[in-house]
């Protein structure tokens, strides 16, 4: 198990790592290129599998009511190709939809989708399309932005008393995103993700990504609370994360 690591999903993907042994006050890690910073943080990324389970729920909206259900997270970034599975339930734990996403570099990431109770495979539908109608997309939940490159550096700011470093990507032609670009703040110091804002073409933000809480477990650092805000309208999906286990053999994701 890695020394510790900050579990962001992606969301929920929403996941990075940090050095719990290291004290606020110590110096600030030089600043690499943007690039580079964002290499940093994948590297941070949890390489044993691991379980996330936790619920989900999205504020009623033009006379719908609100949105309730169980979230589960399989991630397998050590393996090769490095993957990950993200399955929505109902408040009983029965399936409705589940996504899978494997990366092989230097290849466009290859989605598989199942839906139904019990789960049927299916053709994948857009990435960039919300889920079981909240105001989070399997995009956002597997941190897609993370691999677009290339990156810039546009600026500095304090995020949940961390100073981060704000870092700006666009999508390349193989990924089909809501968005013309996303700003990201990172952690200086420990690399990892504290926020993701995504603008559409004329510069408008879309959707914010933010983390409310965290909590550290066993040495762990791992997210607590997590927002998921639609712009301009403010509408909002939560995330509250549970349960963390580490499987003991790793699940079959394609």
């Amino acid at each position: 198990m890695p020394k510790t690591f900050y579990c962001l999903l992606a969301v929920l993907g929403l996941l990075a790592a940090a050095k719990a042994d290291s004290s606020p006050t110590e110096p600030a890690a030089p600043v690499p290129s943007a690039d580079a910073l964002l290499d940093e943080v994948l590297l941070r990324l949890p390489t044993e599998p691991l379980q996330i389970a936790g619920e989900f729920r999205a504020d009623p909206r033009e006379g719908k009511s609100e949105r309730r259900g169980l979230v589960q997270v399989f991630l397998e970034y050590g393996a090769s190709p490095p993957r990950a599975r993200y399955t929505f339930m109902n408040l009983f734990g029965g399936d409705l939809e589940q996504m899978s996403i494997v990366r092989s570099v230097g290849e466009p990431p290859r989605w598989y989708y199942a839906r139904g109770t019990p789960l049927v495979e299916a053709p994948a539908p857009d990435p960039s399309t919300p889920i079981q109608e909240t105001d989070l997309s399997w995009a956002d939940l597997s941190l897609s932005f993370l691999w677009w490159r290339p990156a810039i550096l546009v600026g500095e700011e304090t995020v949940l008393d961390r100073p981060c470093l704000i870092v700006e990507v666009r999508p390349g032609p193989s990924e089909p995103s809501l968005y013309a670009k996303v700003r990201l703040w990172i952690d200086r110091q420990h690399r990892f993700l504290l926020r993701a804002e995504g603008f559409d073409q004329n510069g408008n933000p879309r959707r914010r990504v933010g983390v409310k809480s965290i909590m550290k477990i066993d040495g762990e650092w791992m997210i607590k609370d997590l927002d998921v805000t639609t712009l301009p309208e403010r509408w909002r999906t939560s995330l509250r994360m549970e349960v963390v286990d580490r499987p003991q053999g790793a699940a079959s994701l394609r």
